[in-house]
């Protein structure tokens, strides 16, 4: 419930934003707006921050293991800092040891929130010098140990500080989140993630000669799988398609048809559960952006009776819940899967582009 009273009103922000920057904009405008999408972008991870936290602290961290290579999730999360890195005249190295092209059953992105974390810090507290994210993997029969190091060359730790560095809303001292900024979660939240995966994490450090993190985990080993990254999508074509969003919200429905404005589709509309159903038993649309909290009858439910109905062309979910529990509802319901609020059009244009297929402009 936080989640969905949180996420809501940053979809309507960053939907708002992105669609300005499709408009034509004088220059101070376009710098305004970036000004704000930088803003909102912060405010996200804040949010996604805390919200981590909470569900660290309450036991319900989830993850999803799939078949995983180590050796892309260390090039992912060097490749993320290069710019940073690059803008303030550090050298940021990766190094790979063992069998880092190993494949494993792993949360790729949790183990990439850690790095990403971690050389975060290592970015933000490094003047000169360089910083080092390295992988070392020692097989262990049916598994492999896996060691993480992110070393900075940065301004270091006193032995006290380094103590309390992994408690929440607690940064090495005052004068940090006054120089810096942040939430003093990112390495509370390193460290209930590494343990929840039976790992450990260390920190060495010592005043103006940098710091080191340590992080250990322990994957069970998998057949090498392709994986190919999610093609980048600058346009959907769904030309003579109808398309049916149910939204309670008007500023999530009048998003939606900016964003979809070039499609070419007709787009039609329905503010909750029950406007939907009457509206698919007048005229079956070829798809469905169903919300699924809403007052009344919630999309879930509509869905179903939908589905009973006989209706058999694709529903996307959109929800800012995007847990487990919620992920398979929506499947249970008789949905194609589900688009996570705050979503920009580039993330609508490729959801809608699985569930309608190849060619949405002939998908049926």
């Amino acid at each position: 419930q936080m989640s969905h009273e949180l996420r809501t009103p940053l979809h309507g922000l960053t939907g708002t934003i992105d669609a300005l920057t499709r408009t034509a904009l004088e220059t101070g405008q376009r710098a305004l707006l970036d000004q704000c999408q930088t803003s909102a972008e912060r405010l996200l991870r804040v949010i996604g921050e805390v919200l981590d936290f909470a569900r660290i602290e309450s036991g319900k961290l989830e993850f999803e293991l799939r078949p995983t290579c180590l050796r892309d999730v260390i090039d992912a999360a060097a490749s993320s800092f290069a710019a940073a890195a690059e803008h303030k005249g550090i050298a940021l190295r990766s190094e790979l040891c063992g069998e880092a092209d190993a494949w494993v059953l792993a949360d790729s992105h949790r183990l990439g929130q850690v790095l990403a974390n971690l050389l975060s810090n290592a970015v933000k507290f490094t003047e000169r010098g360089e910083i080092l994210v390295r992988a070392e993997v020692r097989p262990d029969g049916e598994h492999a140990e896996v060691t993480w190091t992110v070393r900075d060359s940065g301004c270091g730790m006193t032995r006290a500080a380094a103590a309390r560095i992994f408690d929440a809303f607690r940064q090495a001292e005052v004068a940090t989140t006054r120089r810096f900024g942040g939430t003093g979660l990112g390495l509370s939240i390193v460290k209930g993630i590494v343990e929840a995966m039976d790992g450990q994490v260390s920190v060495e450090t010592r005043i103006g000669q940098g710091t080191t993190f340590v992080v250990t985990t322990r994957h069970r080993r998998c057949e090498e799988r392709e994986v190919r990254p999610p093609a980048k999508v600058t346009g959907l074509d769904l030309s003579g398609k109808r398309v049916l969003v149910v939204d309670d919200h008007p500023i999530n429905r009048t998003l939606c048809e900016a964003m979809m404005s070039g499609c070419n589709c007709d787009l039609v509309f329905a503010k909750n559960g029950q406007e939907a159903i009457v509206q698919v038993a007048e005229r079956a649309p070829d798809l469905i952006l169903m919300d699924c909290h809403m007052p009344g009858m919630s999309g879930l439910e509509a869905a179903r009776m939908i589905r009973a109905a006989g209706f058999d062309s694709p529903i996307l979910a959109v929800s800012a819940d995007v847990t487990t529990d919620n992920a398979t509802a929506v499947v249970a319901a008789g949905m194609q899967g589900i688009l996570g609020k705050p979503f920009r059009q580039a993330d609508l244009f490729r959801a809608v582009g699985e569930v309608m297929g190849p060619d949405p402009a002939d998908a049926r």
